[in-house]
């Protein structure tokens, strides 16, 4: 199943963590929950609306003589009729081209789909299944191709993302 678009929330959690992005929301209310190895459980508020997720930098980028702004991966905490789960996204600081991005979590591969500066696993279906293999993985590979044309790939440390997320799901599960 291909995935129908979550911008608002995945645009909410940039606009939060990145205030460039939207006017006024320098004023947003954040708070770090935890720090774990190389990752960070946050929980914020804006606009009376709670948002609750663990965010990391990549450890390595190349091409590394590439000019781009700051890339990072998030994991945030959702909730529909359908029950509670997950959204990953990837901010990669440049514009996308739209296709040709792909995920892969120690040898475990994920389909990405992009917009703007932005991905989402292709697939809802994937959540879960990204998690999993965070949870138990090393390193999260991420190779994309610019609106220009150049591939770049972003490594992510894996180490803390269990406890981060496990902290994260504690408090902001309530």
């Amino acid at each position: 199943m291909i995935r129908s678009w979550n911008i608002p929330s995945a645009a909410f959690v940039l606009a939060l963590v990145f205030p460039m992005f939207a006017g006024g929301v320098a004023q947003a209310a954040q708070k770090q929950i935890v720090q774990s190895g190389a990752w960070r459980a946050i929980e914020a508020e804006r606009g009376g609306r709670k948002v609750c997720f663990v965010i990391s930098e990549p450890t390595s980028r190349m091409p590394a003589d590439l000019k781009r702004d700051p890339g990072s991966l998030f994991v945030t905490l959702t909730s529909s009729s359908r029950g509670e789960g997950t959204e990953a996204s990837i901010d990669f600081g440049f514009p996308l081209a739209a296709t040709g991005h792909v995920a892969a979590v120690d040898d475990r591969g994920f389909a990405l789909m992009s917009r703007g500066e932005t991905a989402w696993l292709r697939s809802e279906a994937d959540e879960a299944a990204i998690v999993q293999a965070m949870r138990a993985g090393q390193e999260m590979r991420v190779t994309a191709k610019s609106r220009r044309g150049n591939t770049t790939t972003d490594v992510y440390s894996l180490k803390g993302f269990t406890a981060a997320l496990a902290e994260l799901q504690k408090r902001c599960r309530r």
